[in-house]
C-alpha cells in the first residue's frame, strides 16, 4: 500500500500467478488497472513498494515463480476518456536479477530501512541480501528443506561438516554456522559421505549405486567431481567407510552386500592420471539392505549392520567373514568400541546392545528410545569415554559408554532424528533429521568412571 506517499489516492498492488500485478483502491476496493502487457513467466510469487519516484510513477521490487528479482516502475496513466491504464517497466540500469547454479521461486522480499538493500527468500531455502545501487546480492543463509542422510567430519577439525541429502554435497563451517561450499547432482539423493585422511576429497555414495569422488577446484575451492566410482552397488550406497590412509575403501549397499575397494592411480589411454577404484572383495554374508559400515581404527577389520538384524565382522585383509551377532528386529546402525574389543548396535526395537567381540555375547542392553527406535549412534573417538544416539523420540542423549548411564539429553528437534557424529576432537556434537533441521551441542565435561 502506497498510503504514506501518495495519500490521495493509496494503491494495493496484488501479484497472482498468472504472472499479471493487479492494482486497487486501497479505500474502496475499486480496480484500478493491471501491469504489464505480457505477464511474468511462473507468475509474480514476492512483491515489495519501494517509494514514489514522481507522482503517479511507483517504484517496485518484484520476485517471480521463475527465481528472477527485479526493479520495476508502474506508471499510473488517465487518458481523455478518464480510463485508468498502467504502464510498468524495468528501471533504468537495473537489469533482472538471477542466480547463476540455481533458480527456484522467489517467495519474499523484505525492504531493510528506506529501501537501500533488501533480502530475497527463495523456496529452496536461501536468503540473499542486495545492494540496491549496485544492484548485486549476497547469499546471506542457506537450509535444507530434504532430510540429512549422512554426515561426516575431516580429521583434526570440529570446525567443518559435510553432509548429505536429496540432490546435493553441503559442506559447512560450523564456527561461522555458514555453508561454504555445494556439489548438486539433480533428483539424486546422497545417502553416505566419508572424508579422506587429508580434508582433500570427499566420497559420496548415492541411491543409484554410484560412488562421486568430490575435491576442491584449484581456482575458486568450488566443490567438483574428481572420479566414479561405477556401479558401485546395484541399488543404492547406502554407508561407506575408508581406511586410515584412504587407500581402502569398504562400502555397503541396499543389495544388501558390502564390497571393498582398492583406490589406486593409474593411466588411461591418452597417458592422462587417473584414480579408481579396484573391486577386492563381495561380501555377501547378509540378506538385507547394509544399514552402516565402519573399518576398525588398525585397519584389520571392518563390521556392517544390516535390518536383518546382524551385524558382522569381517577381515579386511582377506575378505573373510570373522564373526558376527543378531538380533531379532532389524538393525539400524554399529559401531566399534572399547579399543575395537567391543561392539554397540541400536535397531527398531528401542535397544541398545553392547557385544563383545571375541565371544559374541552380549554384554548389555539398554533402552535407547522412550518410545519408537534408535535410527543412528555414534561414538566419540578421542577419549572413547561417550557415544551418543537418537531416533523416534527426537531426543539427542548422551551417554558414559563403559556405565550405559544417561549423562545428557538434548531436546531441539521437531522431526525423527536420522544421524548424529561426534567431530573429531570431541568438542562439539552434530545431529541431523528428517526435517532437514541440524543441530550443533557442545559436548560438555562429563565424569565417567
Amino acid at each position: 500500500m502506497v498510503d504514506l506517499d501518495y495519500s490521495r489516492l493509496p494503491l494495493v498492488f496484488c501479484g497472482t500467478t498468472s504472472g499479471d500485478i493487479v492494482v486497487v483502491h486501497g479505500r474502496t476496493g475499486v480496480f484500478q488497472f493491471t501491469v504489464p502487457g505480457k505477464p511474468l513467466p511462473l507468475g509474480v510469487t514476492a512483491l515489495s513498494y519501494v517509494r514514489m519516484w514522481k507522482e503517479e510513477v511507483f517504484c517496485v521490487l518484484v520476485g517471480t515463480g521463475e527465481g528472477k528479482v527485479g526493479y520495476y516502475t508502474i506508471t499510473r496513466d488517465v487518458g481523455s476518456d478518464r480510463k485508468v491504464t498502467g504502464i510498468m517497466k524495468l528501471r533504468e540500469g537495473k537489469k533482472q536479477w538471477q542466480d547463476e547454479r540455481e533458480s527456484t521461486s522467489i517467495t519474499s522480499i523484505s525492504k531493510i530501512g528506506e529501501g537501500n538493500s533488501f533480502f530475497v527468500g527463495t523456496k529452496d531455502c536461501k536468503i540473499y541480501r542486495f545492494n540496491m545501487e549496485k544492484w548485486k546480492a549476497e547469499l546471506m543463509r542457506t537450509c535444507s528443506r530434504t532430510a540429512i542422510r549422512a554426515m561426516a567430519f575431516p580429521r583434526g577439525t570440529d570446525e567443518l561438516l559435510v553432509t548429505g541429502e536429496h540432490a546435493m554435497v553441503r559442506v559447512h563451517n560450523l564456527k561461522q554456522l555458514l555453508e561454504v561450499r555445494r556439489y548438486i547432482r539433480v533428483n539424486r539423493t546422497c545417502k553416505a559421505l566419508a572424508v579422506n585422511h587429508d580434508g582433500t576429497q570427499i566420497f559420496s555414495g548415492w541411491d543409484d549405486g554410484t560412488t562421486i569422488v568430490l575435491g576442491f577446484a584449484p581456482k575458486d575451492l568450488s566443490l567438483s567431481e574428481l572420479y566414479r566410482i561405477q556401479c558401485t552397488h546395484k541399488q543404492a550406497v547406502t554407508s561407506i567407510d575408508l581406511t586410515s590412509k584412504s587407500d581402502v575403501l569398504v562400502s555397503g549397499g541396499d543389495d544388501g552386500q558390502c564390497r571393498v575397494w582398492r583406490l589406486v592411480d593409474d593411466l588411461d589411454t591418452r597417458g592422462k592420471r587417473l584414480r579408481q577404484g579396484l573391486l577386492l572383495y563381495h561380501l555377501t554374508s547378509q540378506t538385507g539392505p547394509i544399514t552402516k559400515v565402519q573399518v576398525s581404527e588398525n585397519d584389520e577389520m571392518c563390521v556392517s549392520s544390516s535390518v536383518d538384524g546382524s551385524a558382522v565382522l569381517y577381515e579386511l585383509s582377506r575378505g573373510l567373514k570373522k564373526g558376527g551377532v543378531k538380533v531379532d528386529l532389524g538393525l539400524t546402525s554399529v559401531s566399534f568400541c572399547s579399543n575395537d574389543l567391543h561392539l554397540i548396535t541400536c535397531g527398531g526395537d528401542g535397544k541398545i546392545y553392547f557385544w563383545e567381540i571375541k565371544s559374541g555375547e552380549c554384554l548389555r542392553i539398554v533402552d535407547g528410545c522412550s518410545y519408537g527406535g534408535v535410527f543412528c549412534l555414534d561414538v566419540e573417538k578421542k577419549d572413547k569415554k561417550l557415544f551418543a544416539c537418537s531416533g523416534e523420540d527426537r531426543l539427542v542423549k548422551l551417554w558414559c559408554l563403559d556405565e550405559a548411564r544417561v549423562s545428557h539429553i538434548g531436546q531441539a528437534h521437531s522431526d525423527i532424528v536420522l544421524k548424529v557424529k561426534f567431530g573429531p576432537c570431541g568438542t562439539v556434537l552434530v545431529s541431523g533429521a528428517k526435517d532437514g533441521s541440524i543441530c550443533v551441542w557442545d559436548v560438555p565435561k562429563v565424569e565417567c568412571g
